[in-house]
This record gives structure tokens, sequence and C-alpha cells, in this order.
């Protein structure tokens, strides 16, 4: 089974590969925002009547699950209590185990409707698998710093074949426009 080195993206790439895959999962545009203080909401889905979905994404994949856990729990709820959003969805980089998803789950009530609203390492993988191809945006990028890493004399398929080709192709292009003529 195929595994993303996600520990190779920044933080607003991690947010940004987020973005793509929910609104893919979920059928709907998420906003995304520059970095910087958030306030809690790295991604949100607005619509009237107050009908709010925000999705916080945690890049912590050095930090670990425990440290996680403790910041979620004595930190990050109590931003989402003054959200008050309708629906709200974590997404980690970290690996999540049941028993650490019921605690995310239990600090989050109840605006995280259920424990399928917390996306680990695990369900980030499983997104990037479901994907033939890589959207035509600037996340591109992104998502080629992560892509399985093969052994040498195996082949390998690329999660998101235009991409690498589109890479290969921008990288001729640069070095035919350096030349000297």
């Amino acid at each position: 089974m195929e595994t993303f080195d996600l520990g190779r993206l920044t933080d607003f790439d991690f947010e940004a590969v987020c973005k793509d895959l929910l609104e893919e999962e979920l059928g709907l545009r998420l906003e995304i925002f520059a970095s910087g203080a958030d306030g809690g909401v790295d991604l949100r889905h607005l619509r009237p009547a107050n009908d709010s979905l925000i999705v916080q994404c945690k890049h912590w994949h050095r930090s670990g699950r425990a440290k996680l856990i403790d910041y979620i729990q004595s930190v990050e709820a109590k931003k989402v209590a003054k959200l008050k959003p309708r629906r709200y969805i974590l997404a980690t980089s970290v690996s999540i185990t049941k028993d650490a998803k019921d605690k995310l789950f239990d600090a989050l009530k109840p605006y995280v409707k259920t424990p399928s609203d917390i996306y680990g390492k695990e369900e980030i993988d499983a997104l990037l698998r479901k994907r033939s191809d890589c959207p035509q945006t600037p996340t591109s990028l992104a998502y080629e710093r992560i892509r399985p890493q093969c052994p040498i004399g195996e082949e390998c398929r690329h999660p998101f074949p235009r991409v690498g080709a589109r890479i290969r192709e921008h990288a001729s292009d640069l070095r035919h426009e350096s030349q000297p003529r």
C-alpha cells in the first residue's frame, strides 16, 4: 500500500493539499487563507444562515500523537467553542489510532459530528491514493514532493501522472530558455 511523505510539505502546502482532497471528498468549495495566525480556521465553507464548516489542518508529523491530543484538548477545543461552527473537521499529518481519534472526538464535540470528521495521516494517504490525477493548481508541486519513492530498479505508478509530465516539461522549457543564444 502506498504511503505519502507528508513530512516534505510546508505547513501551507499541507493545508493546500487538504483543501484539494476535502473539496473533492465533500463536494464543496473551501476557502484557504494566507499563512499566519488564523484563530483556528485554516479552511472554511460558509453559507447563509450562519451555516459554517471549518477545517483545521495540523501538520504536526514531528510532534507526534500525544502532543497533538494534548494541544487539541487544552487549546484548540476552546478556539472551536468560541467559533461555534455547524461542523468542524480536523486534518492532521499525524498517524491516529482509534483510541487517539476517540479522544480527539470527545474534545471537539459537538462540532465534530462523528469520528470520521477527524482525518489522520492514514485517511489522507487513502484520499491521495483514490486520486488518479492531480488538479491543475499551484499545489501540483506539493503533490510532486510527497509522491511515494520507489525502490531502485522497480517501476512506480505515479498517483498523479500528469503532474510528473508537466514538471518535466516545465523544467525542459526553463533549461531551453536559460541557454545563451
